[in-house]
């Protein structure tokens, strides 16, 4: 038979997004009067202690941001977990662990106060000031994977410490972005990393693109969710409905028990997940944004969308003009002259490829990871969040076929960039 503490744990375990503020307060009612219960200082004190700050810490983001923060994330699971088991809570008396040394900073690194862990940061710390947050959370205790000046995950143009390219609130004005989400199983420091390692992909590509940063947010339209709508294997997809890119988070790690000594949870986001995925997506928002709210497209997206018909279509002046750039691009992209297919078509179109492949939405959005990367390369420059490749080779276009092609490239996203 569980006991009320258990109950009310297990009740916390099942709380989601889709709660609202009477569920919040129903619950939390409930949560004081089981403390009022159990004596102070016991283990089942300390749990619903636990379970109450999480809860005030959460209401309180929802008014600060408008937005629903969920409460349960993983690493609450797993303090849960390991609390249930006879340890002890983090943030409360859990000693710091030993961690990988951290790339080396301009200035030396404060003395942490206090000597007890910092815990996560959604519960025990306070907030960064002035935005500066990767320095904050690098100061506390939280890795920062996606930092701009390291070679393994950004090279490029010399980034103004006045960009914040950790800092949420700056990227949504700098980018004209609608808003952000993150989803159930994120933790504090996985938050941190992929809202970073976005803000440094936002850059190179409006660099790339030409783009003003306003416009990369397509008229405030685009909103960017992280681990917060996942489909199945897919590593990130773009909703046209809600307009908004999703970036699925790193496979779960192994249970507690299973982990090596030096584990480190923040090792795993370049490993799987969303990261390198977003020129990809961002390709796609582009197709859906000018088929929708520029020319019409009778399917919402100028590419084509799902069709599977390589035919050329021809541009013609009943064509929008945005259209006729794309059939343009397209057509150069799948044949290289009348009735001959393009190397890159025959290489797609090998016997038992998924018709997935050869939609002419997804033909597009594989060439705007290569265009971007191109133009990265071009320059000597890389952007791992921005774009690697997932697929296998024969399903991108290669350099040399880009090369070919990269004035028409150019002549679609000049044109794109008139109506933003």
């Amino acid at each position: 038979m569980k006991t009320e503490t258990e109950k009310l744990i297990n009740k916390y375990l099942q709380f989601g997004g889709d709660k609202d503020y009477k569920d919040f307060e129903k619950f939390f009612r409930e949560l004081i009067e089981a403390k009022f219960h159990v004596n102070r200082g016991t283990h089942d004190y300390e749990l619903l202690d636990y379970v109450q700050n999480k809860i005030v810490h959460g209401l309180q983001l929802c008014l600060q941001h408008g937005t629903i923060y969920v409460m349960v994330d993983e690493e609450s699971i797993e303090d849960i977990e390991e609390a249930i088991n006879g340890e002890e809570l983090s943030g409360k008396h859990k000693q710091p662990q030993p961690k990988a040394k951290a790339p080396k900073k301009t200035k030396a690194k404060p003395k942490k106060k206090g000597g007890h862990d910092l815990g996560k940061i959604v519960d025990h710390g306070k907030v960064a000031p002035e935005g500066n947050s990767d320095v904050y959370w690098g100061r506390e205790g939280i890795d920062l994977v996606f930092q701009p000046n390291d070679p393994h995950v950004r090279i490029g143009e010399k980034i103004s410490p006045a960009y914040k390219y950790a800092d949420m609130r700056f990227l949504e004005d700098y980018y004209g972005l609608k808003a952000f989400e993150f989803g159930n199983w994120l933790s504090q420091q996985d938050r941190l990393n992929y809202l970073s390692g976005l803000g440094l992909a936002l850059y190179d590509l409006h660099k790339l693109l030409g783009f003003s940063p306003k416009q990369i947010g397509l008229e405030g339209k685009l909103s960017v969710s992280f681990g917060a709508r996942g489909r199945g294997k897919a590593l990130a997809h773009f909703e046209p409905a809600a307009f908004v890119i999703n970036l699925t988070r790193y496979s779960r790690p192994k249970k507690l028990d299973k982990r090596p000594s030096n584990f480190r949870r923040v090792n795993l986001i370049l490993q799987d997940g969303g990261v390198g995925s977003f020129a990809h997506e961002f390709g796609h928002a582009l197709d859906y944004y000018a088929g929708t709210f520029i020319e019409k497209a009778d399917d919402w997206q100028i590419s084509g969308g799902r069709d599977t018909n390589p035919a050329i279509r021809f541009p013609s002046l009943k064509k929008p003009k945005l259209q006729g750039l794309m059939d343009n691009l397209l057509n150069k992209i799948l044949w290289k002259g009348k009735n001959v297919q393009s190397d890159y078509y025959k290489r797609l179109n090998k016997k038992g490829t998924k018709e997935y492949y050869i939609r002419r939405n997804e033909i597009w959005a594989r060439s705007f990871e290569v265009y971007a990367q191109y133009k990265l390369e071009k320059h000597k420059n890389k952007n791992v969040f921005l774009n690697k490749s997932k697929y296998a080779e024969r399903f991108y276009l290669t350099f040399a076929e880009m090369k070919k092609i990269e004035k028409d490239y150019d002549a679609l996203i000049t044109e794109m960039k008139k109506h933003l």
